[in-house]
C-alpha cells in the first residue's frame, strides 16, 4: 500500500518522519522519478557492451544553456549510462545483431541524454537560486516542526538524526533544498500542497492501513565482549562466552537487590541508548530478533527475562508499557498524508516544471557553427523509437 504507515512512537515511523522532510530532494537534479533510480543488486543486471563508451572527460563545449557551458564529457557521461543499462535498452527493442538498429539506439540515447542534462541544468541552477532566497528563520521553523513530530511520537530526535548518519547541518540544508524544490515546482506549475478533502478522502480509503497494532514499550540491556578490530569475525572464546553470562547473572542480581532496571541499564548496557535507561519506545510485534521478540510478547508490564543468547550477546528485557490496537485516527495522520500526497505531486511536477523552464531558456547549440536555435524539444519521458514493426 502507497500509504501504509508504521505505528505512531515505534522507531521507524521516527525515523520516516525525520527523513520525509529530505526525500523530494534525492531526485530533483534532473526531475529523475522511482523508475529512474538505480536498481538494488538483486534486481540489477550485468553491463552489456553492445557499445563503445564515449570519452566521459571531452572538454568540447557543445551547448550553452542560459550561458552556462556543457561538455561533451558531461553529456557522454549520461549517455554511457543508459547505453550500458539492459533494463534501459530493453524498451527499444534493439536487435543486437543488426549495426543499423545500434546506431539509431545510440543516436536516440545521446539526444534524449542530451535533454536531460540541459533539465538537469536548468533544474538545478533554479533550486539553487531559490535556496539562497530561503531565510534560516524558515528553515529553522521547518527544522522544529519536524523535530516536534518525532517527539511527539515518542522519538528520540537527537538520537534519530545519529543514527541516521546525518548530522543537523546536514538535515538543515537538505530542508533547505527541499523548500526551494516545491517554491521552484510551485511558480511554474502552480501550488502542489494537496488539499484536506484530499486529504481525508485518502485516509477515508485507506484507513485499514493506518490501524494501529498492539505495541509494548521495553527496555534493553546488551551484554557482548570487546570485539578484536583485527578479526571482528573471530568467534568468543568458551572463557568470553562464560564471562557474559556471569555479566548478566550479575546485572540480575542488582535488579533483584532492588536497583532500577534503569540505572543498570545505563551503566552495563553496550546499547547506544543505555544513557536513556535502554528505553526503545513503543513497538509492534516483529520489532526484534525473535527471541527478544517472542520474551517481549510473553511477559507482563514490569515483568524482566531470563538471559536471553543472540547474535549481538546476551541481552536483559523488562517490559515497562504496552497498548492495545486500535483504529487509526485522522489527526495522528494527517500531516504524514499531506506530507505524502505532496510528495507525489512534486515528483510527477518535476518533469512538467523542467518542460516549462525548458521553452524560456537561452539555449546556444555551438556544434551548429552559426546556428543558436535550441535543440528540438522530444515527446513524453520514456519515449522510444519503435525499431520492429
Amino acid at each position: 500500500m502507497v500509504y501504509k504507515r508504521p505505528a505512531p512512537g515505534g522507531v521507524a515511523f521516527c525515523v520516516q518522519l525525520l527523513l520525509v522532510a529530505m526525500a523530494a530532494a534525492q531526485g530533483d537534479q534532473v526531475g529523475e522519478t522511482d523508475a529512474d533510480r538505480p536498481l538494488p543488486p538483486s534486481q540489477s543486471r550485468q553491463p552489456v557492451s553492445l557499445f563503445e563508451p564515449a570519452d566521459e572527460n571531452d572538454p568540447t563545449v557543445i551547448l550553452k544553456v542560459n550561458g552556462r557551458p556543457l561538455t561533451q564529457g558531461m553529456l557522454n557521461a549520461l549517455a554511457n549510462k543508459a547505453l550500458n543499462d539492459p533494463l534501459q535498452l530493453r524498451k527499444y527493442q534493439l536487435d543486437e545483431d543488426s549495426p543499423a538498429d545500434r546506431a539509431e539506439v545510440r543516436e536516440f540515447i545521446e539526444q534524449e541524454a542530451l535533454e536531460r542534462l540541459i533539465g538537469q541544468v536548468l533544474f538545478t541552477e533554479a533550486v539553487n537560486a531559490e535556496g539562497e532566497q530561503i531565510s534560516s528563520t524558515e528553515v529553522e521553523a521547518e527544522y522544529a516542526k519536524i523535530k516536534a513530530q518525532v517527539e511527539e511520537a515518542g522519538g528520540d530526535f537527537a538520537e534519530l538524526i545519529n543514527r541516521s548518519g546525518r548530522g543537523e547541518e546536514v538535515v538543515r540544508a537538505a530542508i533547505r533544498r527541499r523548500l526551494a524544490v516545491v517554491r521552484v515546482v510551485e511558480r511554474h506549475m502552480g501550488p502542489i500542497d494537496p488539499k484536506l478533502e484530499e486529504i481525508l478522502e485518502t485516509f477515508e480509503e485507506r484507513k485499514e492501513d493506518f490501524a494501529v497494532p498492539p505495541t509494548r514499550r521495553s527496555s534493553h540491556i546488551l551484554l557482548r565482549r570487546e570485539i578484536d578490530p583485527r578479526d571482528p569475525d573471530l568467534p568468543a572464546s568458551e572463557e568470553e562466552q562464560q564471562a557474559l553470562w556471569d555479566s548478566a547473572e550479575q546485572a540480575l542480581e542488582r535488579i533483584w537487590g532492588g536497583e532500577e532496571f534503569a540505572a543498570v541499564a545505563s551503566e552495563a548496557s553496550a546499547l547506544p541508548n543505555a544513557a536513556q535507561g535502554g528505553d526503545v519506545g513503543f513497538n509492534p510485534r516483529g520489532a526484534f530478533p525473535s527471541d527478544i521478540d517472542k520474551a517481549i510478547w510473553n511477559l507482563d508490564v514490569g515483568e524482566i527475562s531470563d538471559p536471553i543468547q543472540t547474535d549481538a550477546g546476551i541481552s536483559i528485557v523488562k517490559v515497562i508499557g504496552a497498548r492495545p490496537a486500535r483504529e487509526g485516527v485522522f489527526a495522528e495522520n494527517q500531516e504524514y498524508i499531506r506530507q505524502s500526497l505532496q510528495r507525489r505531486k512534486l515528483q510527477s511536477n518535476i518533469p512538467l516544471a523542467i518542460l516549462a523552464m525548458r521553452e524560456k531558456a537561452t539555449i546556444q547549440d555551438l556544434r551548429q557553427a552559426a546556428d543558436t536555435t535550441p535543440p528540438a524539444t522530444p515527446g513524453p519521458a520514456g519515449a522510444a523509437p519503435r525499431l520492429k514493426p
